[in-house]
C-alpha cells in the first residue's frame, strides 16, 4: 500500500509538471525573420551563433532582448538582435489560461555558411 502511495504522489507531480509544460507550449516562434549573414563574417568564412534572453510579452512580441554569448559576438550579435527583435510566438499561458510575460526565455541564433543570406 505504501508503494502504490508513492506512486500516486510522483504521478501527480508528472502530470502537473505536464500540465505546466502545456501552458507553455509555444517555446518556438510562430513568425521568425531569419537574420542576414553580416558580409564581414561571410568574406572570412567564419561561423558563429548568440545566445540571447528576451522577455515574451503577452501578445507574443518580443521586448527587452539581451545578447548573454556567443561565438565571434561582435561580428554576429548586432544582426541576430534585430531579426529576433521582430520574432512573433504565440503567448504564453499559466495554468488558468491568461497570458502572462515570460520573461528571459533563451533563444540562440546560428550563423552557417551553407544558409547565409545577405
Amino acid at each position: 500500500v505504501a508503494g502504490t502511495q508513492k506512486k500516486k504522489d510522483e504521478n501527480v507531480k508528472t502530470s502537473s509538471v505536464g500540465s505546466d509544460q502545456a501552458a507553455q507550449v509555444p517555446a518556438s516562434p510562430y513568425y521568425k525573420v531569419k537574420p542576414k549573414y553580416p558580409r564581414a563574417a561571410l568574406v572570412a568564412g567564419t561561423e558563429g551563433w548568440i545566445l540571447m534572453n528576451v522577455d515574451v510579452k503577452e501578445d507574443g512580441t518580443v521586448d527587452n532582448v539581451r545578447v548573454v554569448d556567443g561565438t565571434e559576438r561582435t561580428m554576429f550579435q548586432d544582426e541576430a538582435r534585430r531579426a529576433v527583435e521582430k520574432w512573433k510566438y504565440k503567448p504564453f499561458l499559466d495554468p488558468s489560461g491568461k497570458p502572462y510575460v515570460k520573461k528571459d526565455h533563451q533563444v540562440r541564433v546560428d550563423f552557417k555558411l551553407n544558409e547565409a543570406t545577405m
